[in-house]
């Protein structure tokens, strides 16, 4: 058996009821199709089911690809071993987990359906690395807000690139109509509806990249607080302020 490398991920106490009614749905489903579409009866599609899960083995589920797992598959797994099973949860969210903060969930958004070619993927991660590098995020939030960057640049530069051709293959048009007839043409409406409409979108992403990046500058600024509880003497900008003395004479 090939040994699972070990995932980040951790299960809190919290979360199993919430797996386990999500393990539930999944065997309902599972039991409807086969009555609805596959026409058992119920009492043979639970034989059918109960035969399907004894042929499956813990090693060939633990060794699925995270991305392929499934709640059937977990519910088929905390059948034969509970705790294998919440093994295979952890490594589930792990792994998503490195998705995100390695940038590749964003690229995937970005691209939209399929993820995108390997080139594609990695002038995206360029964009995205380079941020990270220069912005050095900490925590959940600072980490979205650097994917809003990178994902509005890399429009922002698909979107520039789409209006250069326009105005590229425009200006060819025009250069052959000289050469040839001795008078430009006018060019059509729907082709100057759609440049404009591609302008606009230029700038649209503009504002939202620096709007972005305000939002960034403002939570690093305010989004986080000092609570100072108990102590008796506190350093504020090489200003030592007695704190317990204050509090005494407010009481």
């Amino acid at each position: 058996m090939a040994k699972r490398k070990a995932a980040k991920g951790e299960v809190s106490p919290a979360e199993i009821g919430s797996l386990a009614r999500s393990m539930v749905d999944a065997r309902r489903r599972q039991l409807r199709i086969m009555e609805d579409y596959l026409h058992y009866s119920k009492p043979d599609a639970q034989a059918k089911l109960e035969e399907q899960n004894a042929a499956e083995s813990v090693e060939s589920l633990m060794e699925k690809a995270e991305d392929q797992v499934h709640w059937y598959d977990l519910d088929t797994l905390a059948e034969k071993d509970p705790g294998r099973a919440v093994e295979l949860w952890a490594s589930v969210k792990g792994r998503a987990r490195e998705e995100w903060e390695s940038g590749h969930r964003a690229a995937e958004v970005a691209h939209g359906w399929g993820g995108g070619e390997a080139w594609e993927r990695a002038r995206f991660l360029a964009i995205y690395e380079g941020m990270v590098e220069e912005v050095q995020p900490q925590g959940g939030i600072e980490r979205a807000l650097v994917e809003m960057l990178s994902q509005t640049h890399w429009h922002y530069l698909l979107e520039s690139e789409t209006l250069s051709m326009y105005e590229t293959t425009e200006l060819e048009r025009m250069e052959y109509e000289v050469e040839t007839t001795g008078a430009r043409q006018r060019k059509a409406v729907w082709q100057e509806n759609l440049e404009e409409k591609r302008a606009q979108r230029v700038e649209q992403l503009n504002r939202l990249f620096v709007r972005t990046l305000r939002a960034l500058r403002d939570w690093r600024r305010y989004g986080s607080s000092v609570t100072i509880q108990r102590a008796g003497q506190v350093n504020i900008a090489e200003k030592q302020v007695n704190v317990a003395n204050e509090r005494s004479g407010e009481e």
